[in-house]
């Protein structure tokens, strides 16, 4: 079952601390949390593993409008065109482990994702939508494994080494591991200027 953060044809209706969207045609509801500040999240990855098999598929270069257009419709493909600005969505996946899962529920539109491959940060991304979708997932990659997958608008290109991204951060212990927000204590504002200086946000 297609489960999104905030989709097309949704009834809003608030619940609690957040907001639920009910698909008019569709038995699903998901909770998305609304926040006036902008999040990012930083996703490490090895070389020569699927996830640099993946930064090919789709987020050096986005996935085939086509891919999008059979799961979410022509009107779905539109809203996602213009949001990204420029006419081209990428995307991005990962396993739906409690700690994946955890971070998806924290995103949404307009937060911003930054991809590492080894000890280098490669591509920045604004996030416009997330799902839980393994067919979604099949279609993009070729496997179900990566089914919380998320919409975005980009990419900024970096060529910045890891331990730069920990100096600004002012992570002594080195830990930028998986799928992860920065911990409160980290020194943001000094990640994003160094972010500014070398490639601009996304």
């Amino acid at each position: 079952m297609l489960e999104v953060d905030a989709p097309l044809n949704y009834f809003k209706v608030s619940a609690g601390r957040g907001l639920v969207y009910v698909m008019a045609n569709q038995k699903t509801t998901t909770h998305w949390t609304r926040t006036s500040k902008t999040q990012l999240f930083l996703q490490t990855g090895k070389k020569n593993s699927p996830y640099e098999d993946n930064l090919d598929k789709s987020a050096r270069k986005p996935p085939p409008r086509s891919v999008w257009i059979d799961r979410l419709g022509t009107a779905g493909w539109e809203e996602l065109e213009a949001l990204s600005g420029t006419g081209e969505v990428y995307s991005w996946g990962v396993e739906a482990g409690k700690r994946n899962i955890k971070a998806r529920k924290r995103m949404v539109q307009g937060n911003q994702l930054f991809l590492l491959l080894g000890s280098t940060l490669e591509l920045g991304f604004r996030i416009l939508r997330t799902w839980k979708d393994e067919d979604l997932s099949e279609a993009i990659w070729g496997t179900r494994d990566w089914p919380l997958v998320y919409a975005l608008a980009g990419p900024v290109k970096y060529d910045i080494p890891k331990i730069e991204i920990l100096e600004a951060l002012e992570y002594s212990d080195g830990s930028i591991r998986g799928l992860t927000r920065p911990r409160e204590t980290a020194n943001v504002p000094q990640f994003r200027e160094l972010l500014q200086g070398r490639g601009g946000l996304p």
